[in-house]
C-alpha cells in the first residue's frame, strides 16, 4: 500500500486545487476533481482523514463551500449532497469514535450549528441542541475529543460564549454552567488542549481577565488556577503544547511582555524570563517537538 498526502496547491491557472504526493516530484500531482469552482478552483481545507477517505471543505461549482470526500483520486473525489442546505461552510471537522463533528450553517439562523456526519451526504444532518443562541447561532468551535465525549465553546440563549460538551447526538450536548466564569462575555474558552484526565484552556474570569482554566469535563470539575506573576490584565495563555508530564504555553507576565510558561496542571510557575525585544512574541509561534 503506498502512503499519500493530500494539500491544497495552486496550478498554473491560479486556481487552488486538490493535490496529491508521495513525497517525490514525480509522484506529485493535481487532481482535477468533476464539480470545483470554475473561478478558483476547489480551494479544499480543514483536509480530515476518516477511515479509508478524508472529508474536506471545497467550493463547488455555484462557488459555495460545502463538505467533500475523496479517497485520494480524482475519480473518487466528490461533494456530499446534504438535504436542507447547499452552503454548508463546513470547519473544525473533528472524528469522533464513527463519525465526524463540525460546525456547519444553520438552517434558521445567521450563525453556524453542530453537525454530525458519518460520510455520506445521507449521514449527514445538524444537531438540533436546546438553550442555543437563535439569532446569531450556537456558532461551536474548538471541538476537541475528551474520551467518550466532545468539549468546545458555543453560544448560548443568553448570547455568552461557554464551555459545552457532546456524545454527537442533540439530547447529550448541554452546556456546563461553570462557576467564575465572566457574566458579562461568559467563559469564551479557547486553545483547548487534552492534558491526561484533563483539559487546559484559556477562559474569562468575572475580572474580565483571560487566565489559565482547568476541566475534567464537569461544571464542578472546571475552575481557573491561581497564577502568581501573570500580568495584572490576565495571564493570557495560548498555544498550548504537551511535553511529557508538563504543558508549555505563552503567557503575559507581570511586566507585560510575553514569557514561555509551563504547568503541570495544577499551579503554573514560569519557565524563563521575559523574552527579550529583539525575539519575536512567543503567541505567533508553533511548537514542534522531536528527538534528537
Amino acid at each position: 500500500m503506498t502512503s499519500i498526502v493530500l494539500f491544497a496547491g495552486f496550478d498554473a491557472n491560479d486556481d487552488q486545487n486538490l493535490w496529491v504526493t508521495d513525497g517525490t516530484a514525480a509522484g506529485t500531482s493535481e487532481l482535477v476533481v468533476a464539480g470545483a469552482d470554475p473561478s478558483f478552483g476547489l480551494q479544499p481545507s480543514d483536509l480530515t482523514a476518516f477511515g479509508s477517505e478524508v472529508l474536506f471543505n471545497g467550493s463547488d461549482a455555484n462557488g459555495n463551500p460545502n463538505l467533500w470526500v475523496t479517497d485520494g483520486t480524482a475519480a473518487g473525489t466528490s461533494e456530499l449532497s446534504v438535504a436542507s442546505t447547499n452552503n454548508l461552510q463546513p470547519s473544525d471537522l473533528t472524528v469522533f469514535g464513527s463519525e465526524v463533528l463540525f460546525s456547519g450553517a444553520d438552517a434558521s439562523t445567521a450563525g453556524q450549528g453542530l453537525w454530525v456526519t458519518d460520510g455520506t451526504g445521507a449521514g449527514t444532518s445538524e444537531l438540533a441542541v436546546a438553550n442555543t443562541n437563535t439569532f446569531q447561532g450556537f456558532n461551536p468551535t474548538d471541538l476537541t475529543v475528551f474520551g467518550s465525549e466532545v468539549l468546545f465553546a458555543g453560544t448560548d440563549a443568553n448570547d455568552y460564549q461557554n464551555l459545552w460538551v457532546t456524545d454527537g447526538t442533540a439530547g447529550g450536548t448541554s452546556e456546563l454552567a461553570v462557576a467564575g466564569a465572566s457574566s458579562s462575555f461568559g467563559l469564551r474558552p479557547n486553545f483547548m488542549t487534552v492534558f491526561g484526565s484533563e483539559v487546559l484552556f484559556n477562559g474569562l474570569d468575572t475580572s474580565g481577565h483571560d487566565g489559565l482554566w482547568v476541566t475534567d469535563g464537569t461544571a464542578a470539575g472546571t475552575s481557573e488556577l491561581p497564577v502568581a506573576g501573570a500580568a495584572s490584565f490576565g495571564l493570557n495563555p495560548a498555544n498550548f503544547a504537551v511535553f511529557g508530564s508538563e504543558v508549555l504555553f505563552s503567557g503575559e507576565s507581570a511586566s507585560g511582555s510575553p514569557g514561555l510558561w509551563v504547568t503541570d496542571g495544577t499551579t503554573p510557575v514560569t519557565a524563563s524570563s521575559d523574552v527579550p525585544a529583539d525575539v519575536p512574541s512567543l503567541t505567533q509561534r508553533f511548537w514542534c517537538e522531536f528527538e534528537s
